[in-house]
């Protein structure tokens, strides 16, 4: 945990500057006061490194493909409208015949001609995001876009394949969702209302139900997660039961309120916080190789009166590490010692890089003892090609990883 407002980083680094004539010694000694004790990550031998495509241009294509896609399939929207107790697996979306012909045109609708089109600007870029209203739910209420819901939902991609789904009603926070969920829930109502039955379970009555189609720069974008490719359009089938109002900072105004307040918004942070994730995700892993799967993501939450000081009051910055393979996040200090050691040295020097000018000269004390074989020489290529380029690197090393043979040659 990070407090926003007075960060002492005791997991980083301490550097004391030396001035010596043109140049700025800086002696950096890293102190890891938690020992982390899980196993080194698994290499990924086979895995290749990849661009990251352009927002702006992958939302054209995003677009185009969507498009395409409402133009050729149709649902089965008589039958939607003349059952009111339907479920999410009565909503059948079907490709046209190769005539290209509507069938049964009394009972099927084309997507095109039912499909909503919203925008919204997310990362500087504006998507178009498309819903498909079946009902628009029986409730006065609807969930903002910071609110917590639950809500029934199956996924899928647009080749049908379905990636993910649920056998009862779950619960999200829509701050943690992929950034679509946000700005679709919120065109809905909730349930009329709810009954809880003898077994446990909970029948809801009128609730609201549609289909929202998201390009994948409101999905995963350039993250695959689990059986969702890299940039793939997704398409969920929802129905929102109810909603809760979140207040995340825990100052008893909503979160979606908190512009009125004269605060800086929720979305505001959120967006920030993803927007320095991913600059963060991208830095790290263009030289971690060792599972390319994972990423970083920031969360806020009020800090606990009972932590020791100066967690103790003000916001409190959660570092939480993302792995796709296995579809789980865990806190920053249960990641291995190798890696908190690799990305504090990392976001250490481009810090450096921001608030230093003038020649530097950098001494490191046996680096990266806590990496295995294969993570050491990612450092030393990030010693080659980030660092030897800007200021002169002196370290000392036990280890024959560290050194490079064909330097020695040279």
């Amino acid at each position: 945990m990070l407090k926003l407002n007075n960060i002492q980083d005791n997991n980083c680094i301490l550097a004391t500057k030396i001035k010596s004539m043109r140049f700025k010694v800086h002696f950096i000694f890293f102190f890891l006061l938690v020992l982390f004790f899980s196993c080194p990550e698994d290499p990924d031998d086979g895995l290749v490194q990849i661009p990251e495509n352009d927002r702006t241009e992958q939302q054209v294509i995003d677009r185009d493909s969507l498009l395409q896609y409402f133009e050729t399939h149709y649902y089965n929207s008589t039958y939607l409208e003349s059952n009111p107790n339907f479920n999410l697996n009565h909503i059948i979306i079907s490709e046209l015949p190769e005539d290209g012909n509507l069938p049964d045109p009394d009972q099927n609708t084309m997507l095109i001609d039912d499909i909503e089109i919203f925008t919204t600007t997310y990362f500087d870029i504006e998507y178009e995001y498309y819903i498909l209203r079946i009902n628009q739910g029986g409730s006065e209420t609807s969930p903002n876009f910071s609110d917590r819901v639950r809500v029934n939902f199956e996924g899928s991609l647009m080749d049908g394949l379905i990636f993910d789904s649920s056998s009862t009603p779950v619960d999200f926070d829509l701050t943690s969702t992929i950034a679509g969920w946000g700005r679709v829930l919120p065109e809905f109502n909730n349930a009329t209302e709810f009954v809880v039955n003898n077994d446990g379970t909970v029948d809801y009555t009128n609730p609201g139900v549609g289909v929202m189609f998201l390009p994948s720069g409101l999905g995963y974008f350039s993250s695959a997660a689990g059986s969702v490719p890299v940039y793939s359009n997704l398409i969920f089938k929802f129905e929102l039961l109810e909603s809760e109002e979140n207040d995340h900072d825990f100052d008893n105004v909503p979160s979606h309120l908190e512009d009125l307040d004269q605060d800086l918004g929720y979305e505001d942070i959120k967006v920030e916080l993803e927007s320095a994730a991913i600059t963060i995700t991208d830095e790290i892993f263009e030289y971690w190789q060792q599972n390319r799967e994972l990423k970083v993501e920031f969360d806020l939450s009020q800090a606990d009166p009972a932590d020791v000081p100066p967690l103790n009051e003000g916001k409190i910055l959660h570092v939480r590490i993302e792995n796709a393979r296995h579809r789980v996040t865990v806190s920053f200090d249960e990641r291995s010692k190798g890696f908190v050691w690799f990305f504090s040295f990392l976001s250490y020097f481009s810090h450096l890089e921001e608030t230093e000018d003038g020649d530097l000269i950098i001494l490191l004390d046996e680096p990266g003892t806590a990496l295995h074989a294969m993570a050491q020489q990612d450092f030393l290529r990030f010693m080659d090609e980030r660092l030897a380029p800007k200021c002169q690197v002196i370290y000392s090393t036990h280890s024959p990883f560290m050194v490079d043979l064909k330097k020695l040659n040279n």
